[in-house]
């Protein structure tokens, strides 16, 4: 794991390829409120100006790598993880 900053925040970057063998799954999502106006048609207001975007994958690991693994993601405390792929 590599500790940098992005966007002016401080980041790890995992360095464990997926396993493109299983699925690699992203998920799109914007966050909204949808509520009933006066004339009772849908109104929606935005929460967030952009898209959320997550990313579920397995990784395989073995022996050392997985111990560093662990290791790290013990000390990484509430810094968000950055997987590059």
């Amino acid at each position: 794991m590599i500790s940098t900053t992005f966007d002016g925040q401080a980041v790890v970057i995992l360095q464990a390829p997926p396993n493109w063998a299983d699925q690699v799954s992203p998920s799109h999502e914007l966050l909204v409120d949808a509520t009933a106006g006066i004339s009772n048609r849908e109104a929606r207001r935005p929460h967030s100006a952009s898209l959320r975007t997550s990313m579920s994958y397995t990784a395989l690991l073995h022996d050392q790598e997985l111990r560093r693994l662990v290791g790290a993601l013990g000390s990484v405390a509430n810094k968000p993880v950055l997987c590059p792929v």
